[in-house]
């Protein structure tokens, strides 16, 4: 894994592994039933 699980807008926990030959993969986990469109509708 590189660097920390973080934790987006309690809507996400997020983390990045470094894969074969140098590639990043991003990983996301969704918590709860809230989504980001929910947060970006309210934005707007």
């Amino acid at each position: 894994m590189v660097g920390e699980v973080v934790n987006y807008e309690n809507i996400y926990n997020l983390c990045y592994i470094r894969g074969t030959e140098g590639l990043f993969v991003g990983l996301a986990e969704q918590l709860g039933i809230k989504k980001a469109t929910d947060i970006l509708d309210n934005n707007v």
